[in-house]
């Protein structure tokens, strides 16, 4: 019987199958047949079956529920796999639009930090002024007041390029609003509880209902940015909660802890200070001691929390009850809260799961045993606690690359273990070593139910085993890396699995009483019931039943057994088939052992089970692979035991997936064979449909979810770190647009001329001036480029038509939204390239929209060649002709070039190709990459660049920094 294709939906199952089978239902019954309301198989309106033929069709009907109900399991599975694919593709375009809005961010940073030099070269010109006594020349003077009037003119112009761009580029950047619940958050914030049991914090994540209505991936990095700040301003031993509170318009997440604390000061810059200097936060009017120093943030976390509160408020009236907000008082602690609209719960189910998983992530270290003996209590003594304390101490120099001293910090605590144990045991027994051969001590030490903090003990042979990994002592790191992996399995293993294999032995053999007094019952009435009444009418049915009962038999074994969707071992799923259809078979065949066997196309290997045991015949392995290899019965020597092979068409073609290999307690005889060839043609029905099929389309569903996940994540962190980007370059263009102004009115004065003792102190306010600008504009830029560093590169090897197949599209599209059409002419080698697919298509298509800036019809011709390890991309356009000076000062900021008649910014397409290029120069691991523009030969002008060919660096990697 057919199985519909995976794409048909649950619906229409019943009616593909009932189409399949009408033509041989009505060559048997002479009739066609319908649906009753459960999907059941019933002759068509008035026509009565004789009573043979309805036996005939009780016996078809449960191979038809079956197909139904297999059918629709796979339509189900189909359903399921279309839906994560979509979901998929959608994560997908996502990506590839923040990718796309991410470059044009990072072209935006590249000309912020290239407004740096220009400031430095102001400080050194005032510095000259004032120390080098220029200001008694007037010819001099007046050519560095000259000076430095043009390079305030000059970052007068990159602001404006960049406060153009932004506002060109406004409302292309949009939060993910959603309603969604916070303890899905919270679950996830949960998994990073290790990095607070490392410096002995208790973290309390207060299970919450609540639900907000805001930007998913944006509240994650709130939270998470917050509980980074208490954790390292809290001390050891300290605690730090996090919670939730909803009220009717808003929910309040507040991350506590009970740490140093901040001073009035301190809160009154965070909170009403939009630029201020982090590195002072947190260590005035405090005995801020010099690792506080050290592991102290660069504090922009803060200022991007308020900076995304204030985006939720400008974006909509129902986030004005948007806050973020700081309590603390020195030495007690602090309190970070920011505050979400209310959002709308949808199903208290999933909300009721996510709180049992969130109660079982919280299990932290100190709920565990300390030792595997079961029932021992754990306690600390003086010792431990000093054990303890030095492995603490192996980590932190572990971390500050001191490695020899963590060793010996290590052999102390190793020291304090020993005292411990030596307290407790007073006879002699193995002591822990820093090295050596053998077991570890503890390793006996746990044999023995010695009750002691192992994870302690853990900790050190991992840190021992890094430092002497760091020191190339392989001796000291073989050992102490063994140690560490027995010890993790011991830690791991799960003792409550031997009393569940026990009471599944004990129900199986329950199960296996109760069937064979069922069947021995059974037996019973039938030989009665055959023998009393009709017999001549009895022998055709058994003649009918016998051919196929044990087929019936695995059928509904099978819809129990194998049909429950999961990808289990698939010998214990037939095993348990084999199990209980065993005692029917024997009844029909004397049976001493029957099985299957799977053949593994990844492996070129047969896998076989078998029920009771396996046969005892050392050739049957080459038996199995001649049945399968050439698709016909196999016998043994004497007889007994014969293989089957399971045909399936699949295609057009007949395949052999596996084997039924049958061995009797006599000689098979040639109508028992007959018989077993039909039982083989049903089993492998199910070993395709029950066995394959379900583990194979399991297995493309966790690829599928594997990739969604995957997908999400990317979309995820480019989403944040573009919002990110998006507030620091806003907060750049406000915060220091004042001050380039500012020192042009000053240079404008000085070279207007002014007496001495006033220029003096012009010169002076210039340097104070520039200082500061200098302070705040290295503040926030050193922001914006932090987060390039969580850039995804993902490098692969592209075919060029690819890409010019893409070129060609969007000229296709571009035209039909322009007032003119371009024609793309396009001269292709057959190459591959290493790069990101994304940024290469970008690129092109930046370069063809700075060609529709001239409103003229005409060609371009794009060429694509090898040129050494690289291959070069060459786009001519021959409508217009550039000199040599403006195309060299194509990629670069020039704000007479690039700004229009009616005030709008042109030419930003160049500078995002310039970006892409560096970006390939930096990842593909072939320096090299360059982009140029130069006069063409015959007219007009030719931008090309050029990226690594295929096979050159490491392609086919994705890279992240």
């Amino acid at each position: 019987m057919a199985v519909p294709d995976e794409d048909a939906d649950e619906e229409e199952v019943a009616t593909c199958l009932s189409e399949a089978v009408q033509a041989d239902f009505e060559s048997l019954f002479g009739c066609r047949f319908t649906l009753d309301e459960k999907g059941e198989m019933m002759p068509e309106a008035g026509h009565r079956l004789p009573k043979d033929e309805r036996a005939l069709l009780e016996v078809i009907r449960p191979y038809w529920t079956h197909a139904v109900r297999n059918a629709r399991y796979f339509a189900m599975l189909g359903g399921e796999y279309r839906k994560l694919e979509s979901e998929k593709y959608i994560h997908e375009q996502h990506i590839v639009d923040n990718k796309r809005q991410n470059l044009v961010k990072k072209a935006c940073v590249s000309i912020v930090t290239g407004i740096v030099p220009y400031i430095d070269r102001i400080i050194n010109e005032v510095h000259k002024l004032l120390t080098l006594g220029y200001l008694e020349r007037p010819e001099v003077k007046q050519e560095k007041y000259r000076y430095i009037d043009e390079l305030a003119t000059r970052i007068n112009e990159y602001n404006e390029i960049l406060a153009l761009w932004i506002k060109m580029r406004q409302g292309t950047l949009s939060l993910n609003i959603e309603t969604f619940s916070l303890m899905e958050l919270f679950d996830i914030l949960a998994k990073g509880r290790k990095a607070f049991d490392t410096k002995r914090q208790t973290l309390d994540m207060q299970p919450t209902d609540a639900c907000v209505k805001a930007d998913k991936a944006l509240t994650l990095f709130m939270i998470n940015t917050l509980m980074e700040n208490a954790r390292k301003y809290t001390p050891e031993g300290g605690h730090i909660e996090v919670k939730a509170v909803e009220t009717d318009s808003y929910v309040e997440i507040s991350v506590t802890d009970n740490g140093r604390g901040l001073s009035p000061d301190d809160v009154e810059r965070i909170v009403h200070e939009k630029v201020y200097d982090p590195a002072s936060i947190g260590l005035h009017g405090t005995d801020a001691d010099e690792e506080l120093r050290r592991n102290k943030g660069s504090g922009f976390g803060l200022m991007n929390c308020k900076g995304i509160i204030e985006k939720y408020r400008k974006t909509n009236e129902l986030f004005r009850v948007c806050l973020f907000s700081v309590e603390s008082r020195q030495g007690e602690g602090s309190r970070f809260y920011f505050r979400l609209p209310r959002g709308v719960r949808k199903t208290v189910g999933v909300l009721l799961c996510l709180l049992a998983m969130g109660v079982g992530s919280s299990c932290n270290r100190s709920s565990a045993p300390a030792s595997g003996g079961g029932g021992l209590a754990s306690y600390y003594d003086e010792h431990l606690e000093r054990a303890d304390a030095y492995a603490d101490s192996v980590y932190f120099a572990n971390v500050y690359r001191e490695h020899g001293r963590a060793l010996a910090y290590a052999d102390s605590a190793i020291r304090y273990l020993n005292l411990h144990f030596t307290e407790h045991v007073p006879r002699s027994a193995p002591l822990m070593t820093l090295y050596g051969t053998g077991d570890a001590a503890e390793i006996a030490w746990w044999s023995e139910h010695f009750d002691t903090d192992y994870y302690v003990i853990l900790d050190i042979r991992n840190e021992v085993a890094v430092a002497a990994l760091a020191l190339k002592d392989w001796d000291t790191y073989h050992y102490n890396n063994t140690a560490y992996a027995y010890l993790y399995k011991l830690l791991s293993r799960d003792a409550s699995l031997e009393a569940y294999c026990t009471e599944m032995e004990h129900s199986s053999g329950n199960t296996t009483v109760s069937i064979i007094l069922c069947i021995a019952l059974l037996l019973v009435f039938l030989a009665g019931y055959y023998l009393l009444y009709f017999r001549h009418r009895m022998l055709y049915r058994f003649n009918l039943e016998q051919l196929l009962r044990v087929n019936r038999i695995l059928l509904r074994v099978s819809m129990r057994n194998l049909d429950g969707g999961t990808d289990a071992d698939w010998r214990l799923a037939w095993k348990a088939l084999l199990h209980e259809a065993f005692d029917e078979m024997n009844d029909l065949l004397p049976l001493q052992t029957w099985g299957v066997g799977l053949r593994r196309e990844e492996t070129r290997r047969t896998e076989t089970v078998f029920w009771p045991a396996l046969p005892a015949y050392g050739e049957l392995t080459r038996w199995v692979d001649e049945c399968i290899s050439a698709q016909s019965n196999v016998f043994s020597e004497d007889g007994c035991l014969g293989c089957f092979p399971l045909l399936v068409e699949e295609d057009g073609e007949q395949q052999c997936p596996g084997v039924f290999v049958v061995q009797s307690v006599r000689r098979l005889r040639a109508e028992e064979v007959l018989l077993l060839e039909l039982m083989a043609r049903y089993v492998s029905i199910l070993l395709v449909n029950n066995t394959i099929r379900v583990r194979q389309t399991f297995r493309d569903l966790e690829l599928v979810r594997d990739d969604k996940a995957r997908a999400y994540r990317e979309e995820t962190i480019l989403h944040v770190q573009n919002l990110v980007l998006d507030n620091c370059l806003s907060t750049i263009k406000h915060e220091t647009l004042y001050y380039p102004n500012r020192i042009k009115q000053i240079a404008d004065r000085l070279l207007a001329g002014l007496p001495h003792t006033e220029e003096k102190e012009q010169v002076k306010a210039m340097e104070e001036l520039v200082g500061y600008y200098k302070g705040v504009f290295t503040l926030l830029t050193s922001c914006a480029v932090r987060q390039l560093d969580a850039v995804t590169f993902r490098r692969q090897a592209v075919d060029v038509e690819v890409l010019t197949g893409s070129a060609v599209k969007y000229v296709k599209r571009r035209n039909k939204k322009s007032s003119f059409t371009l024609a793309l002419q396009v001269e292709s080698a057959a190459v591959r390239v290493t790069g990101d697919k994304v940024l290469l298509s970008f690129l092109l298509e930046n370069l063809l929209e700075a060609a529709y800036a001239c409103p003229e019809e005409g060609t371009l011709e794009l060429k694509v060649e090898p040129d050494g390890d690289f291959v070069r991309f060459s786009l001519t356009d021959r409508r217009q002709s550039l000199p040599s000076t403006v195309l060299n000062e194509l990629f670069y900021p020039d704000l007479k070039r690039m700004k229009g008649p009616d005030g709008q910014l042109t030419g930003t397409e160049y500078l995002v190709c310039k970006q892409i290029i560096r970006e390939h120069d930096e990842f593909t691991g072939l320096r090299g990459c360059r982009i140029n523009a130069e006069p063409a030969v015959g007219g007009g002008f030719t931008v090309w660049f050029t990226v690594p060919k295929a096979g050159k660096g490491r392609a086919g990697e994705a890279v992240s920094r």
